[in-house]
């Protein structure tokens, strides 16, 4: 775990960005990015009025390089951060079978749920919830279907496949705790899958339609499901 450090730190002041460092050592971006912060973490701790990291003084070596007289003088690049100190999940359609979402916390909402649930960070059980809540308004309990997904440590980020065309997900963050309760931490903006077919156009403009005139209450729902499969739960 040490080298890992040592070649990462090494890497990064060669101005190999975190993608390359992963491709370079073999592992994954989010391990990369995990074990660099880390070591931030230790090091602004044992030096707590040191004014640059690292990572300050790798730019400032980029902004003090003499270009060409012929050359115009651009300010360095700098590479956006891994992480925000934010509490934040986004869901993005990747297309009409995949979603990708991200996510980050700060680290006061780290160190509050440590506490809550007396574990370090690490060993909390994490997982993500995905829900289909497509025509409806979601409450949280009656999505028409929803896939849980164990969480591997030290990645922020995830690939979800298993969705459909033309549907509306949400995503939630979640933890479990020992006594298996799932405890929703951050949850996404919702977003569309593109539908598949031109014919699919417009399916839900009458339901819609209907719903904003105030002739419904809620949208009308285009398929007929049975108090069984209404909260049906795909493995």
């Amino acid at each position: 775990m040490v080298d890992l450090i040592e070649e990462v730190i090494e890497l990064r002041e060669k101005g190999y960005s975190f993608r390359k460092i992963a491709e370079k050592l073999g592992t994954t971006v989010g391990k990369v990015q995990y074990r660099y912060h880390k070591f931030h973490e230790q090091y602004q701790k044992q030096n707590p009025h040191t004014q640059q990291t690292l990572e300050k003084t790798f730019i400032n070596q980029q902004q003090k390089q003499i270009l060409p007289h012929n050359q115009t003088l651009c300010k360095a690049y700098q590479e956006p951060p891994s992480f925000y100190d934010e509490n934040q999940i986004s869901l993005f359609s990747k297309n009409s079978f995949v979603l990708y979402t991200y996510w980050d916390f700060k680290q006061s909402t780290q160190h509050m749920l440590e506490h809550h649930l007396r574990q370090k960070w690490s060993n909390i059980d994490k997982k993500l919830i995905v829900y289909d809540i497509t025509a409806i308004h979601f409450d949280g309990h009656n999505a028409h279907q929803y896939q849980c997904i164990s969480l591997p440590e030290m990645t922020n980020n995830w690939f979800i496949t298993g969705v459909k065309p033309s549907r509306t997900y949400i995503v939630d963050f979640a933890i479990e705790t020992e006594q298996k309760r799932i405890l929703t931490v951050l949850r996404s903006n919702p977003i569309d899958t593109p539908r598949l077919k031109e014919t699919e156009k417009g399916l839900l403009e009458q339901s819609v339609h209907n719903w904003k005139t105030g002739q419904v209450q809620e949208v009308e729902w285009l398929e007929n499901f049975s108090s069984y499969s209404y909260y049906d739960f795909v493995k």
